[in-house]
């Protein structure tokens, strides 16, 4: 077994959760969580810029971005790695990164990329009892750890969702596979260009209680 944390930056940010994808970034572990292989996958947005995400949030200059390959030249690496049969794929806010890619395929005309994944962002909620979900920036600052790399960097942020994952294994005081066995019920997917995720019975208690005051 292996295990793929990957995340994914864009250029902007359309309504529904559409982002024109630059990078994806991953970090590829054997079933002990030593690193195998990791890599910042550089994309040709082949569209504008947000002004704000060049200047505040993105690695590389625009300059990099647009020279890379366009996402239809990525799509068979992006996808060997996302579906392969014996990796567990884990991102943080996982669903909207899925979200992405089905909105690049359909953008370039390609099938969509069918994966399962789990979200450290909701396994984390669950198992320290937190109010809200947590940024992977916060999560650094919680559990203490130590990370040299730069936030919103596609792959240093794959690798700090791996630090993170590896910790809240050390804390349940099993192995990842065991873990992720236990928290089964945190599969989620995104199946035909469509995202099937799981809502944590506390968080879907505040949503009807909304929608109930909304009526």
């Amino acid at each position: 077994m292996k295990f793929l944390f990957f995340d994914i930056e864009c250029a902007c940010c359309y309504k529904h959760g559409h982002g024109v994808v630059c990078e994806f970034g991953y970090v590829l572990t054997d079933d002990e969580l030593n690193i195998i292989d990791r890599a910042t996958l550089l994309v040709a947005p082949e569209a504008k810029f947000h002004p704000y995400v060049i200047k505040k949030l993105l690695a590389f200059t625009k300059k990099e971005y647009n020279a890379a390959p366009n996402f239809k030249e990525r799509y068979d690496q992006i996808r060997a790695l996302l579906v392969d049969k014996d990796t567990v794929v884990i991102g943080h806010t996982t669903g909207t990164d899925a979200n992405y890619l089905n909105y690049a395929a359909k953008r370039y005309n390609l099938p969509f990329i069918n994966f399962e994944y789990f979200d450290v962002k909701k396994i984390h909620k669950y198992q320290t009892n937190a109010k809200d979900y947590v940024s992977l920036e916060n999560m650094l600052i919680e559990l203490n750890l130590e990370f040299d790399g730069r936030l919103h960097k596609s792959e240093d942020d794959a690798y700090l969702t791996m630090l993170v994952f590896k910790e809240l294994c050390k804390m349940a005081k099993t192995d990842a596979k065991l873990f992720l066995f236990k928290h089964a019920q945190f599969k989620e997917k995104t199946l035909n260009g469509k995202i099937k995720e799981i809502t944590l019975p506390h968080v879907e208690d505040a949503q009807q209680k909304k929608a109930a005051g909304d009526e």
